[in-house]
């Protein structure tokens, strides 16, 4: 991959270095649907949190990041910005693989050299999703997309870089930020009598409470110096189909409004979109339980909470 050229002090532009306190973690990515939810999740660990968003910083900007960390001194940095949109990576390539991939390097070579391990979010994604069963942290990767490619190029780019890492590979993330599968199904639903979901793309619905608490969990791990580096898995505990997903949904979504709506399966085929997706995604998570002891919840319990907050303004816990 060729690099991008050094970014200029002129870019730095997004906060003030001088007012930056120093903090245990330091957050890239925090405008997005998980960056949120470790924000405001971060003090139930007794965490302090310097949180950036792609506004305040670009992590392709090595100048930025550089100062970033020093001005932060932190103790673990945390990656969850990423170029996300899958199918406009189809026609952007290069924007997806300049986050997606050179952000790592970037990022990893500024911890590196303040010797600062780094969590970094990838994605089931990495995988063609030609295996019947769950892909464990040894599977290939063969991603059939230029979205998957970028990230499975991060990845690489991040253990050249920096050998004191964790990735983290999660798998259709949902919660209350954001846009995610579930915010546009219930829109649909809302919105028509019928909706057509695709019925042979497999995969574990996550929501991003639990990731957010894998991630800082594993923070406050990296803080007692208790270092286990390498790839794992973490997703929701049940494997399910975008239309089975979608099912769930709506039979709860009906509590609130009272509508009923015919959801439709449908191939991918059928739903054609400008990127491939795995027909079968699903993480096997068993590598980070028996290594650090913590599982996402329940598929039915989280997805509850969840709507039940996008429709009363409950508390998710």
């Amino acid at each position: 991959m060729k690099c991008l050229p050094r970014a200029s002090r002129s870019s730095l532009t997004g906060f003030d270095i001088k007012q930056f306190s120093m903090a245990t973690i330091l957050l890239f990515g925090a405008g997005g649907q998980l960056g949120r939810e470790i924000s405001s999740r971060a003090a139930r660990f007794a965490l302090s949190i310097r949180a950036l968003t792609r506004a305040q910083l670009n992590i392709t900007d090595s100048f930025a990041v550089e100062a970033a960390i020093r001005a932060c001194a932190p103790s673990v940095v945390i990656n969850a910005a990423a170029y996300t949109d899958v199918d406009a990576a189809e026609s952007q390539p290069e924007k997806a693989f300049s986050v997606n991939g050179r952000g790592l390097h970037v990022i990893g070579s500024a911890c590196s050299a303040q010797e600062i391990p780094i969590i970094h979010i990838s994605s089931d994604y990495v995988f063609d999703g030609s295996r019947q069963c769950s892909y464990d942290e040894c599977a290939p990767v063969a991603p059939l997309n230029v979205y998957g490619r970028s990230k499975a190029a991060g990845e690489e780019l991040l253990r050249i870089s920096n050998k004191q890492h964790i990735i983290l590979r999660t798998s259709w993330l949902y919660g209350t930020h954001g846009n995610s599968f579930l915010q546009k199904i219930v829109s649909l639903l809302e919105k028509r009598d019928e909706i057509c979901v695709v019925s042979d793309q497999i995969g574990c619905p996550t929501n991003t409470i639990d990731v957010a608490d894998a991630i800082l969990k594993l923070s406050l791990v990296l803080q007692k110096k208790t270092r286990i580096w390498g790839t794992f898995h973490f997703a929701g505990p049940t494997s399910i189909s975008r239309y089975g997903f979608a099912c769930q949904i709506a039979n709860i979504l009906e509590q609130y409004n009272g509508r009923r709506v015919a959801v439709l399966p449908v191939t991918s085929a059928e739903f054609s979109a400008p990127a491939l997706r795995p027909h079968n995604s699903t993480l096997d998570c068993s590598r980070f339980y028996d290594t650090f002891g913590f599982r996402a919840e329940p598929l039915e319990k989280r997805l509850k909470q969840t709507i039940a907050h996008l429709f009363s303004g409950d508390k998710l816990i």
